[in-house]
């Protein structure tokens, strides 16, 4: 249902992670100091995919990198949504 990886996002490339739906797939990613979420509809050819041949990261181990703090530390500014994902990907793995 999750998938993490590397993901060309706003222009970038990206961690983060995807979560498929019925009819749209949302990414979670971060751009600069903030955690955002982007919903692509999900058709098969537009559907985000990993890069093949980069490193792969655990599902779980991203999610709560997004959730920490930043390197200031300080809180991410993210959304409830975004936040509520991100619990339910860690929640998954225990």
């Amino acid at each position: 249902m999750f998938n993490s990886g590397k993901f060309y996002i706003d222009n970038g490339f990206r961690i983060g992670i995807s979560k498929q739906g019925r009819k749209w797939t949302t990414v979670i990613y971060l751009n600069g100091c903030r955690t955002k979420s982007r919903r692509v509809r999900n058709v098969k050819l537009r559907a985000p995919k990993c890069i093949c041949g980069t490193r792969s990261y655990s599902t779980q181990e991203v999610a709560k990198r997004l959730l920490g703090t930043t390197l200031l530390g300080t809180e991410r500014q993210m959304s409830e949504t975004v936040r509520r994902l991100l619990n339910s990907v860690i929640q998954e793995a225990l």
